[in-house]
């Protein structure tokens, strides 16, 4: 009981947007469990934030990695949280997005914002909830594999990628284990660079 509780306590709970169109949503975008699909970089995805100083060098960055999602926090030139945006800001912002191809897999909002998460077309928003049956995100830990059997019943649609851990993790066992077990949705790096994206990408070449 005592591993159980550990466990869930590493995950992150998502709050779905429980509606019709997201669960449609979820399947379009590949974020629900489907057989036995493929690892690849289209399924690597970052915090945009993150990435560059601003949405469009994130945007592009993402495009010539071959990302079909992203992750959005903030926006990057200003710090300001996509969540709080106005519609035509977010139309916007919506708009380069559905123009280099790119799927938001993740809205990251300091509280739940179904408008905002709509107009950008987020599969499910974040941060987390307490009920650990719900859409959500899972981040290894040295106890991967114990953990993941513990935690992968619930719907996961992202496992982090802490950069920090590239190279302490046994990563490419863990991607392994993804593979084998159908996992279908995103790898999103955190707190990382462009450099740790490529270290990803080339570790998901190995086990692809």
């Amino acid at each position: 009981m005592a591993a159980r509780v550990a466990a869930c306590a590493a995950v992150w709970t998502i709050i779905a947007i429980v509606t019709r169109r997201t669960l449609l949503a979820l399947s379009a975008a590949g974020l629900m469990h489907a057989a036995k699909p493929r690892l690849s970089r289209a399924r690597v995805s970052a915090i945009t934030d993150e990435m560059a100083p601003t949405q469009a060098d994130a945007v592009s960055a993402a495009h010539e990695f071959g990302f079909e999602f992203v992750e959005l926090r903030n926006v990057p030139e200003t710090g300001k949280p996509f969540s709080s945006l106005s519609d035509p800001e977010l139309k916007r912002w919506a708009s380069e997005l559905q123009a280099s191809r790119l799927k938001v897999s993740v809205l990251h909002a300091a509280a739940p914002s179904p408008s905002a998460a709509a107009i950008l077309g987020a599969a499910a928003v974040w941060p987390p909830d307490l009920d650990p049956g719900k859409v959500g995100a899972w981040t290894p830990t040295e106890n991967w594999k114990e953990d993941w059997r513990q935690v992968r019943a619930t719907h996961i649609v992202s496992v982090r990628v802490p950069a920090a851990t590239l190279h302490t993790l046994n990563w490419k066992g863990i991607l392994e284990m993804l593979q084998k077990d159908g996992y279908s949705g995103t790898l999103t790096v955190e707190k990382g660079d462009l450099e740790s994206i490529r270290d990803l990408i080339h570790m998901i070449g190995m086990v692809a």
